[in-house]
């Protein structure tokens, strides 16, 4: 019981601590301190407190990138550097992302992402986060992309595989013939 009420507590310091911090970030870039804004960096950061992935929905200018930017900023004045990789998946090819192995001399040639997993992965002593961020239209191309990439990695660590991609979309149904 002792423990569990300091872990609480702990959390509600935390928590406390972080909105704090969050509401010196935005009236420091001179934003309208809306609580629900506030709200809404709080909830980012406590799912990516316990998420490897997260995807943030809205319309345009419904200030998606004000609680990502909001949260890096946080953090960094909380002591935790904070990078964030922000790339457009649209705006470039499949193999430009991903890179692409040449069939005749076997040799592979490194897309952006390989470039920013390196970067990301090298050994470090500092306290940092690095997020990379697909800023563009959902698109069901390039969420499917790299399915078969992290299959072969997760199969190769021996654990368990991202279900099939067709399991994973919706079905919509089909339209009636004319």
């Amino acid at each position: 019981m002792m423990m569990t009420m300091t872990m609480t507590m702990m959390t509600t310091i935390m928590m406390l601590m972080v909105l704090y911090v969050v509401e010196q970030v935005l009236a420091s870039q001179e934003y309208i301190l809306l609580p629900v804004q506030m709200d809404k960096v709080v909830q980012l950061y406590e799912t990516m407190m316990t998420r490897h992935t997260t995807m943030i929905v809205g319309p345009t200018g419904g200030g998606k990138s004000v609680v990502l930017n909001t949260l890096a900023a946080a953090q960094t004045r909380m002591g935790i550097a904070t990078r964030l990789y922000t790339i457009n998946p649209k705006e470039r090819s499949v193999v430009e992302l991903y890179g692409v192995l040449d069939p005749n001399t076997r040799n592979w040639t490194d897309g952006l992402l390989s470039n920013i997993f390196r970067d990301i992965n090298k050994p470090t002593d500092k306290n940092e986060r690095k997020y990379i961020v697909y800023d563009g239209d959902v698109d069901a191309l390039w969420v499917g992309a790299p399915r078969p990439i992290f299959y072969g990695i997760f199969r190769a660590a021996q654990c368990l595989p991202f279900p099939p991609l067709s399991s994973t979309l919706p079905s919509f149904p089909s339209s009636p013939s004319p």
